[in-house]
Formats: structure tokens, sequence, C-alpha cells
């Protein structure tokens, strides 16, 4: 509940979100009027959580409300964390160097596929006219295929750089 943060501290997380999601060009603007009464719009929701003195806030699409989605469209593999334990006893062995990372907003990163449309319901904090919505261009947390959409969109970044993808 937006309640219990300090509303000064809220809204810095918020707007922090908000340049994410125009950074990364994640919508653009349109109307329920372009829907034609065709389709649907996905509503929002704010995540929000301490993070150290800050307030870490995410805009996250409320994606439980998507019907329809074929499961091998919104699967995506992680490694097992047997594979991760079995990689850093090996590379232990080995004396190998491991580095750890992790990409800030990385679902922002991920481009939808050409004809997948999805609109979603924009938060109130930032648009008072209900008329108003977003079409997705960019996968964004809570929808059902981001991490599919994520997936692809780092295999991809990888093998530019020359990795190789194994089949297994």
């Amino acid at each position: 509940d937006n309640y219990d943060f300090p509303p000064e501290k809220l809204k810095q997380g918020m707007d922090k979100e908000m340049s994410s999601l125009h950074e990364f060009d994640v919508f653009t603007e349109t109307t329920t009027r372009a829907l034609g009464g065709h389709g649907t719009t996905i509503p929002t929701k704010w995540v929000l959580k301490w993070k150290g003195a800050d307030i870490k806030a995410r805009l996250c699409a409320k994606g439980f409300v998507q019907h329809g989605l074929d499961p091998d469209e919104t699967y995506a593999s992680t490694p097992a964390l047997s594979t991760a334990k079995v990689l850093l006893a090996l590379a232990a062995s080995q004396h190998w160097e491991c580095r750890l990372g992790d990409v800030s907003t990385a679902f922002l990163h991920a481009e939808l596929p050409e004809g997948e449309e999805i609109y979603v319901q924009p938060p109130p904090e930032y648009y008072s006219d209900p008329d108003v919505i977003w079409k997705l261009k960019q996968a964004l947390y809570g929808l059902k295929s981001s991490p599919r959409h994520w997936q692809g969109h780092f295999a991809d970044t990888l093998q530019r750089l020359g990795a190789t993808r194994l089949k297994s």
C-alpha cells in the first residue's frame, strides 16, 4: 500500500521508474478510442519496496488478466540451482574467475515482436485522463510473455558478442 511510504520518497521512486520507461521507449501514448471497441487494456500496479534509504518503484502489468496465450510463447527456461552449484564448483576447481552481474530494468530492454499488440493502463499518478492508454513497444514486468522476450533479447545480445548458445 502506498500509504506506508513517505510521499516524497515514493514520488522519487516512481519518477525514477517513469524516467526508465521513457528512456527505453517502452510505450507510445494513444487513447481507448484507437482500439475502436476491439481489444482490452491490461491494468498496471506499482510494486514498491525499500532499497536502502530509497524506495524502488516498479510499474508492473497485471498480466494475470491475459488470456489465450500459448504456454510455449510464454515459457522461458531458467537454470536450476544445481546447475549453478556445479558451475561454481567447476570454476573453483579450475581457478576460473567468476563475475556476477545484474541488468537494471532487464525486461525493458526486450522489444515486443511485430504484430504483438499489448495495451496497458498507465499509472493514474501520471495520467489524469482515463482515456489515455499505452501501446507497448517493449516488454513490461508482469506480462506473461516478458520473461521469454527478455531471454530472447539476452541470447541475441550474447550471440552478437560472440557467444554460442547450447542446444541443451
